[in-house]
């Protein structure tokens, strides 16, 4: 009923109800239905959370938010009369470890960025829809869904601007990304090889290529390196930074992230296109460059 009532309309991706819905038959379900919803105390959550806390954090974390938000409804409703059990702030909080203390984030292996063009260079070479899609992914310092669900009408080619509706992005935001040359003969490329509606079309499907069909190429062909595919926009990230005197905004709006505050988000009312252009084909004219020594260690592949 809360998701129903509350966070059906705010979901832009369908895999968001599946994926409460599965966290809560998985592990809230088989503990706490043992009891009438009224009789649920803050010791069952307690009780529930503690397996989990320490070897699944992130999962029970949200688990917690999750009943959290459920018992503030029924608590709204009238059907619960109690103190939200699932409460962290001066609740949970004072019997359970902090899990940002426990449970260290671990970062997507990126490439250094003194090896991308001589990557860029071997992977040039291959004709393959999953390593158009990667090459792209790379110029444009975008996410995978980003690439894999890319229309040719969020492309105007005259202006050299690639536009993502808001509903793709994982900020909700409308994002403009300044294409490079070499971005472009990509599109060009994928529109001479088909005249389908997503760029990346899959025959096999009859709509784009699947979420991990570049991570899978990696994965093949790059087996002594480590290398992920949203590594790739850390990549950039580095060596925008180390490489460039870029505006941090700039270089930020760039990977499609939102300003930190709402003062800066009040009076600054630009997304800094001009500045965007010279990155991104700085960053075009690095990737595509001869200048690095560093290899690539790869699995040799068959012609």
């Amino acid at each position: 009923m809360y998701i129903t009532a509350k966070k059906k309309e705010e979901w832009r991706n369908p895999k968001s109800e599946q994926q409460w819905r599965n966290t809560i038959n998985t592990y809230a379900t088989p503990y706490l239905d043992k009891k009438p919803f009224i009789d649920i105390s803050v010791d069952d959550i307690h009780e529930l959370l503690l397996p989990i806390w320490s070897s699944k954090t992130e999962t029970a974390r949200r688990l917690q938010q999750r009943l959290f938000r459920i018992f503030g409804y029924a608590k709204i409703k009238k059907w619960y009369e109690r103190d939200n059990p699932a409460l962290w702030t001066g609740g949970l909080q004072e019997i359970m470890s902090d899990p940002y203390k426990i449970h260290k984030v671990k970062s997507f292996a990126s490439l250094n960025y003194s090896k991308i063009s001589n990557f860029y260079k071997d992977i040039r070479e291959i004709d393959l829809l999953a390593v158009y899609a990667l090459r792209l992914l790379i110029l444009t310092a975008t996410r995978t869904k980003e690439v894999i669900q890319s229309k040719f009408s969020e492309f105007n080619l005259d202006k050299k601007v690639w536009t993502i509706p808001e509903h793709k992005m994982k900020a909700g935001v409308e994002h403009k990304i300044p294409l490079s040359n070499e971005a472009i003969q990509i599109i060009n490329i994928m529109r001479k090889k088909h005249n389908h509606e997503y760029v990346f079309h899959n025959p096999a499907t009859g709509k784009h290529i699947s979420n991990g069909a570049m991570l899978v190429f990696t994965k093949k062909h790059y087996t002594k390196t480590k290398i992920t595919v949203h590594g790739f926009r850390a990549t950039f990230r580095t060596w925008a930074e180390e490489a460039g005197q870029y505006q941090d905004h700039a270089i930020e709006f760039c990977l499609s992230h939102q300003l930190p505050t709402k003062v800066e988000k009040a009076y600054l009312r630009t997304n800094l296109i001009e500045m965007r252009k010279k990155i991104m084909d700085d960053w075009a004219t690095f990737v595509t460059s001869k200048k690095s020594n560093e290899t690539i260690d790869q699995t040799p592949r068959r012609r």
